[in-house]
Protein backbone atom coordinates (compact mmCIF):
# COMPACT_ATOMS: atom_id res chain seq x y z
CA UNK A 1 0.00 0.00 0.00
CA UNK A 2 2.75 2.13 0.51
CA UNK A 3 5.15 1.17 -1.95
CA UNK A 4 4.88 4.60 -4.35
CA UNK A 5 8.27 6.04 -4.89
CA UNK A 6 6.90 9.74 -4.96
CA UNK A 7 6.84 11.56 -2.31
CA UNK A 8 3.02 11.58 -1.84
CA UNK A 9 2.15 8.34 0.29
CA UNK A 10 -1.35 7.13 -0.15
CA UNK A 11 -3.19 4.27 1.54
CA UNK A 12 -4.85 1.38 0.06
CA UNK A 13 -9.13 1.48 0.46
CA UNK A 14 -10.09 0.99 4.24
CA UNK A 15 -13.15 -1.20 5.03
CA UNK A 16 -15.95 1.12 7.67
CA UNK A 17 -14.59 -0.47 11.10
CA UNK A 18 -10.52 -0.62 10.25
CA UNK A 19 -8.45 1.50 12.33
CA UNK A 20 -5.29 3.34 11.47
CA UNK A 21 -3.34 2.53 14.43
CA UNK A 22 -0.08 4.16 12.52
CA UNK A 23 2.93 3.97 10.09
CA UNK A 24 6.85 3.46 9.98
CA UNK A 25 9.01 5.14 7.43
CA UNK A 26 12.34 4.47 7.15
CA UNK A 27 14.68 6.20 4.87
CA UNK A 28 17.90 3.61 3.80
CA UNK A 29 21.10 5.99 3.36
CA UNK A 30 23.13 6.05 0.10
CA UNK A 31 26.35 4.38 0.10
CA UNK A 32 28.12 8.19 -0.56
CA UNK A 33 26.42 9.84 2.26
CA UNK A 34 28.04 7.51 4.30
CA UNK A 35 31.42 7.85 2.95
CA UNK A 36 30.56 11.41 3.62
CA UNK A 37 29.58 11.65 6.82
CA UNK A 38 32.04 9.71 8.08
CA UNK A 39 35.15 11.75 6.81
CA UNK A 40 34.95 14.51 9.32
CA UNK A 41 35.21 12.23 12.23
CA UNK A 42 38.10 10.55 10.70
CA UNK A 43 39.58 13.90 9.59
CA UNK A 44 38.97 15.68 12.84
CA UNK A 45 39.88 13.01 15.21
CA UNK A 46 41.63 14.86 18.03
CA UNK A 47 44.64 12.30 18.77
CA UNK A 48 48.09 12.62 16.47
CA UNK A 49 49.32 8.78 17.29
CA UNK A 50 50.06 6.99 14.05
CA UNK A 51 47.49 5.15 13.59
CA UNK A 52 45.03 8.34 13.68
CA UNK A 53 47.37 10.22 11.51
CA UNK A 54 47.58 8.10 8.76
CA UNK A 55 43.50 7.34 9.26
CA UNK A 56 43.07 11.71 8.87
CA UNK A 57 45.41 11.44 5.87
CA UNK A 58 43.25 8.51 4.21
CA UNK A 59 40.16 10.50 4.86
CA UNK A 60 40.75 14.20 3.68
CA UNK A 61 42.88 12.31 0.33
CA UNK A 62 39.72 10.49 -0.31
CA UNK A 63 37.50 13.97 0.65
CA UNK A 64 40.40 15.68 -2.40
CA UNK A 65 39.72 12.37 -5.01
CA UNK A 66 35.72 13.25 -4.34
CA UNK A 67 36.37 17.23 -5.18
CA UNK A 68 37.64 16.19 -7.89
CA UNK A 69 35.86 13.39 -9.77
CA UNK A 70 31.78 13.99 -8.03
CA UNK A 71 30.24 16.52 -9.59
CA UNK A 72 27.31 16.54 -7.08
CA UNK A 73 29.97 17.00 -4.66
CA UNK A 74 31.74 20.04 -5.98
CA UNK A 75 27.71 21.79 -6.50
CA UNK A 76 27.09 21.43 -3.06
CA UNK A 77 30.20 22.46 -1.28
CA UNK A 78 30.11 25.14 -3.94
CA UNK A 79 26.44 26.19 -2.61
CA UNK A 80 27.75 26.00 1.20
CA UNK A 81 31.09 28.14 0.04
CA UNK A 82 28.75 30.88 -0.78
CA UNK A 83 27.31 30.84 2.80
CA UNK A 84 30.61 30.81 4.63
CA UNK A 85 31.78 33.79 2.49
CA UNK A 86 29.14 36.63 3.65
CA UNK A 87 29.39 38.49 6.57
CA UNK A 88 26.84 37.01 9.04
CA UNK A 89 29.02 33.42 8.31
CA UNK A 90 29.42 33.44 11.94
CA UNK A 91 25.57 33.53 12.89
CA UNK A 92 24.33 31.24 10.29
CA UNK A 93 24.69 27.52 9.71
CA UNK A 94 24.96 26.40 6.40
CA UNK A 95 22.43 25.40 3.83
CA UNK A 96 19.66 23.44 5.43
CA UNK A 97 20.21 21.08 2.22
CA UNK A 98 23.80 20.81 2.38
CA UNK A 99 24.95 18.89 0.58
CA UNK A 100 21.42 18.29 -0.73
CA UNK A 101 23.18 16.87 -4.27
CA UNK A 102 24.00 13.39 -2.68
CA UNK A 103 22.37 13.76 0.83
CA UNK A 104 18.87 15.00 0.36
CA UNK A 105 17.96 13.12 3.85
CA UNK A 106 19.62 16.15 5.97
CA UNK A 107 16.82 18.58 5.68
CA UNK A 108 14.91 16.27 7.98
CA UNK A 109 17.96 15.12 10.02
CA UNK A 110 19.01 16.36 13.08
CA UNK A 111 22.39 17.36 12.08
CA UNK A 112 23.79 20.31 13.41
CA UNK A 113 25.70 23.25 12.15
CA UNK A 114 28.85 22.20 13.90
CA UNK A 115 28.27 18.54 11.75
CA UNK A 116 27.86 20.79 8.59
CA UNK A 117 30.79 22.88 8.99
CA UNK A 118 32.97 20.00 10.19
CA UNK A 119 31.91 18.30 6.42
CA UNK A 120 32.69 21.94 4.35
CA UNK A 121 35.80 22.10 6.39
CA UNK A 122 36.42 18.57 4.89
CA UNK A 123 35.81 19.21 1.59
CA UNK A 124 37.89 22.20 1.20
CA UNK A 125 40.96 20.86 -0.92
CA UNK A 126 43.09 23.91 -0.45
CA UNK A 127 42.38 23.09 3.90
CA UNK A 128 42.61 19.17 3.03
CA UNK A 129 46.23 19.62 1.05
CA UNK A 130 47.41 21.97 3.95
CA UNK A 131 46.43 19.08 6.49
CA UNK A 132 47.88 16.57 4.25
CA UNK A 133 51.05 18.25 4.44
CA UNK A 134 51.16 19.00 8.25
CA UNK A 135 50.27 15.60 9.09
CA UNK A 136 52.85 13.51 7.05
CA UNK A 137 55.33 15.64 8.87
CA UNK A 138 54.11 14.75 12.00
CA UNK A 139 54.59 10.95 10.68
CA UNK A 140 58.01 11.62 9.44
CA UNK A 141 58.74 12.56 13.11
CA UNK A 142 57.83 9.20 14.31
CA UNK A 143 60.43 6.92 12.10
CA UNK A 144 63.11 6.00 13.92
CA UNK A 145 66.58 5.53 13.09
CA UNK A 146 65.54 1.50 12.37
CA UNK A 147 63.31 3.31 10.13
CA UNK A 148 60.33 1.58 12.22
CA UNK A 149 57.38 4.04 13.20
CA UNK A 150 56.30 4.30 16.73
CA UNK A 151 52.94 5.09 18.10
CA UNK A 152 53.74 8.51 20.19
CA UNK A 153 56.59 10.96 19.82
CA UNK A 154 59.30 9.88 21.86
CA UNK A 155 58.64 5.98 21.42
CA UNK A 156 60.33 3.34 20.10
CA UNK A 157 59.59 1.64 16.50
CA UNK A 158 56.90 -1.19 16.73
CA UNK A 159 56.70 -3.26 14.22
CA UNK A 160 52.63 -3.48 13.85
CA UNK A 161 51.82 0.29 13.58
CA UNK A 162 54.85 0.11 11.12
CA UNK A 163 53.14 -2.88 8.96
CA UNK A 164 49.55 -0.77 9.28
CA UNK A 165 50.66 2.22 7.83
CA UNK A 166 52.63 0.83 5.49
CA UNK A 167 49.13 -1.43 4.42
CA UNK A 168 46.72 2.09 4.52
CA UNK A 169 49.19 3.60 2.47
CA UNK A 170 49.35 0.58 0.11
CA UNK A 171 45.42 1.03 0.04
CA UNK A 172 45.40 4.76 -0.72
CA UNK A 173 48.26 3.77 -3.62
CA UNK A 174 45.81 1.20 -4.96
CA UNK A 175 42.52 3.04 -4.51
CA UNK A 176 44.59 6.39 -6.83
CA UNK A 177 44.12 8.74 -3.31
CA UNK A 178 48.09 9.50 -3.75
CA UNK A 179 47.51 12.37 -5.36
CA UNK A 180 49.10 15.55 -3.45
CA UNK A 181 52.57 16.50 -4.05
CA UNK A 182 53.34 15.89 -0.77
CA UNK A 183 52.29 12.44 -1.30
CA UNK A 184 54.58 12.26 -4.92
CA UNK A 185 57.73 13.61 -3.72
CA UNK A 186 60.65 11.87 -3.11
CA UNK A 187 60.74 12.31 0.39
CA UNK A 188 57.30 9.93 0.10
CA UNK A 189 59.07 7.40 -1.86
CA UNK A 190 61.87 6.98 0.35
CA UNK A 191 59.79 7.00 3.57
CA UNK A 192 58.13 4.19 1.69
CA UNK A 193 60.65 2.03 1.11
CA UNK A 194 62.60 2.58 4.67
CA UNK A 195 58.98 1.42 6.12
CA UNK A 196 59.05 -1.83 3.73
CA UNK A 197 62.55 -2.23 4.83
CA UNK A 198 62.04 -2.15 8.22
CA UNK A 199 59.13 -4.65 8.19
CA UNK A 200 60.80 -6.96 6.12
CA UNK A 201 63.18 -6.95 8.97
CA UNK A 202 61.05 -7.60 11.78
CA UNK A 203 58.81 -9.97 9.90
CA UNK A 204 60.32 -11.57 6.81
CA UNK A 205 63.99 -12.40 7.55
CA UNK A 206 64.41 -16.71 8.22
CA UNK A 207 65.73 -16.14 11.53
CA UNK A 208 62.26 -14.39 12.93
CA UNK A 209 59.90 -16.82 14.95
CA UNK A 210 56.60 -15.91 13.46
CA UNK A 211 53.90 -14.94 15.36
CA UNK A 212 51.06 -15.53 13.32
CA UNK A 213 48.34 -13.02 13.96
CA UNK A 214 50.43 -10.08 13.16
CA UNK A 215 52.47 -12.00 10.54
CA UNK A 216 49.21 -12.46 7.77
CA UNK A 217 48.73 -8.78 8.39
CA UNK A 218 52.09 -7.80 7.10
CA UNK A 219 51.43 -10.14 4.19
CA UNK A 220 48.76 -8.19 3.59
CA UNK A 221 50.28 -4.90 4.28
CA UNK A 222 53.26 -5.84 2.00
CA UNK A 223 51.62 -7.38 -0.94
CA UNK A 224 50.55 -3.67 -1.84
CA UNK A 225 54.33 -2.86 -2.61
CA UNK A 226 55.45 -6.23 -4.51
CA UNK A 227 56.38 -4.48 -7.49
CA UNK A 228 58.33 -1.94 -6.10
CA UNK A 229 60.28 -3.64 -3.53
CA UNK A 230 60.17 -7.56 -4.32
CA UNK A 231 60.87 -9.80 -1.59
CA UNK A 232 64.22 -11.69 -1.95
CA UNK A 233 64.11 -15.64 -2.42
CA UNK A 234 64.79 -16.04 1.56
CA UNK A 235 62.00 -13.91 2.51
CA UNK A 236 59.79 -15.00 -0.16
CA UNK A 237 60.21 -18.59 1.18
CA UNK A 238 59.51 -17.45 4.76
CA UNK A 239 56.01 -15.86 3.38
CA UNK A 240 55.62 -19.28 1.19
CA UNK A 241 55.51 -21.03 4.93
CA UNK A 242 54.08 -19.14 6.44
CA UNK A 243 50.42 -19.18 4.06
CA UNK A 244 50.86 -23.26 3.41
CA UNK A 245 50.71 -23.67 7.15
CA UNK A 246 47.62 -20.85 7.56
CA UNK A 247 45.88 -23.22 4.69
CA UNK A 248 46.58 -26.12 6.39
CA UNK A 249 44.90 -25.00 9.91
CA UNK A 250 42.33 -23.15 7.51
CA UNK A 251 39.15 -24.74 9.16
CA UNK A 252 40.33 -23.56 12.73
CA UNK A 253 40.43 -19.83 11.40
CA UNK A 254 37.65 -17.26 12.04
CA UNK A 255 35.81 -15.88 9.44
CA UNK A 256 38.23 -12.54 9.75
CA UNK A 257 41.73 -14.58 9.04
CA UNK A 258 40.04 -16.72 6.45
CA UNK A 259 39.04 -13.58 4.62
CA UNK A 260 42.25 -12.46 5.19
CA UNK A 261 44.34 -15.75 3.86
CA UNK A 262 42.19 -15.60 0.52
CA UNK A 263 43.44 -11.72 -0.04
CA UNK A 264 46.69 -12.96 0.54
CA UNK A 265 46.79 -15.77 -1.18
CA UNK A 266 45.52 -14.44 -4.32
CA UNK A 267 48.29 -11.52 -4.22
CA UNK A 268 51.23 -13.76 -4.01
CA UNK A 269 49.94 -16.61 -6.47
CA UNK A 270 49.53 -16.92 -9.90
CA UNK A 271 45.76 -18.14 -10.69
CA UNK A 272 47.19 -20.83 -11.58
CA UNK A 273 48.69 -21.79 -8.45
CA UNK A 274 47.31 -24.66 -6.67
CA UNK A 275 46.87 -22.08 -3.44
CA UNK A 276 45.04 -19.84 -5.54
CA UNK A 277 42.48 -22.25 -6.60
CA UNK A 278 41.66 -23.00 -2.78
CA UNK A 279 41.01 -19.23 -2.22
CA UNK A 280 38.28 -18.84 -4.88
CA UNK A 281 36.94 -22.27 -3.62
CA UNK A 282 37.06 -20.71 0.07
CA UNK A 283 35.70 -17.02 -1.70
CA UNK A 284 32.94 -19.49 -3.07
CA UNK A 285 31.91 -21.10 -0.04
CA UNK A 286 31.63 -18.33 2.23
CA UNK A 287 29.70 -16.74 -0.25
CA UNK A 288 26.88 -19.68 0.17
CA UNK A 289 26.62 -19.22 3.72
CA UNK A 290 25.92 -15.52 3.39
CA UNK A 291 22.09 -13.86 4.16
CA UNK A 292 21.07 -12.03 1.33
CA UNK A 293 17.79 -9.47 0.98
CA UNK A 294 17.30 -6.73 -1.46
CA UNK A 295 16.64 -4.09 1.36
CA UNK A 296 19.42 -4.68 4.13
CA UNK A 297 22.21 -6.16 1.44
CA UNK A 298 24.20 -9.14 2.31
CA UNK A 299 25.50 -10.47 5.26
CA UNK A 300 26.61 -13.28 7.44
CA UNK A 301 24.56 -14.62 10.65
CA UNK A 302 27.43 -13.99 13.13
CA UNK A 303 26.92 -10.44 12.70
CA UNK A 304 23.49 -10.13 11.46
CA UNK A 305 22.12 -11.44 14.91
CA UNK A 306 24.46 -9.07 16.49
CA UNK A 307 22.39 -5.84 18.57
CA UNK A 308 24.72 -3.14 16.66
CA UNK A 309 27.85 -3.89 14.23
CA UNK A 310 31.02 -3.48 16.21
CA UNK A 311 34.28 -2.31 14.69
CA UNK A 312 35.77 -6.14 14.37
CA UNK A 313 32.57 -7.02 12.69
CA UNK A 314 32.84 -4.20 10.41
CA UNK A 315 36.28 -5.01 9.92
CA UNK A 316 35.76 -8.57 9.06
CA UNK A 317 33.00 -7.48 6.43
CA UNK A 318 35.86 -5.15 5.01
CA UNK A 319 37.77 -7.98 4.65
CA UNK A 320 35.50 -10.07 3.29
CA UNK A 321 34.57 -7.49 0.66
CA UNK A 322 38.03 -7.44 -0.52
CA UNK A 323 38.68 -10.96 -0.16
CA UNK A 324 35.03 -11.24 -2.98
CA UNK A 325 36.79 -8.05 -4.78
CA UNK A 326 40.39 -10.39 -5.23
CA UNK A 327 38.31 -13.95 -6.24
CA UNK A 328 34.99 -14.13 -7.90
CA UNK A 329 34.91 -10.54 -9.02
CA UNK A 330 31.15 -9.89 -8.15
CA UNK A 331 30.72 -6.21 -7.71
CA UNK A 332 26.79 -7.14 -7.09
CA UNK A 333 28.22 -9.30 -3.57
CA UNK A 334 30.83 -6.05 -2.63
CA UNK A 335 27.61 -3.59 -2.90
CA UNK A 336 25.24 -5.83 -1.20
CA UNK A 337 27.95 -6.03 1.93
CA UNK A 338 28.28 -2.12 1.70
CA UNK A 339 24.59 -1.81 2.15
CA UNK A 340 24.76 -3.94 4.75
CA UNK A 341 27.12 -2.45 6.81
CA UNK A 342 25.55 1.31 6.05
CA UNK A 343 21.92 -0.04 7.09
CA UNK A 344 23.46 -1.38 10.24
CA UNK A 345 25.25 1.74 11.01
CA UNK A 346 22.21 4.01 10.17
CA UNK A 347 20.13 1.33 12.03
Amino acid sequence: AFSKTDTVITTAPLTSDARLYGMGLTIHPKRQSAILNALPYLAEYPWDCAEQLVSKIQALTTSVQLMRSDKSVQESFAKAKLVMNTPETGKKSLPADFPAATMPWLEISSQSANDQAALFRTLDSSRSRTSIEGYMDKLYALQQTNKGLSWFPGGVADPWISQYVLGSFGQMNQAGLLNTSKLRDDRFSRFIQELTGYCDQQYLKPRMNLNPRPFLELLWSRSYWLNESPLDSGMRAVADSFIYRQWNRMSQLSLNRQALLIIVTTRYYQPGHPLYRRAIELAGSIREQAVEDPVNGIRWKPFSDQEELTYSGEETMRLLAEAFESTLKQEDVVRGILQWIVSAREG
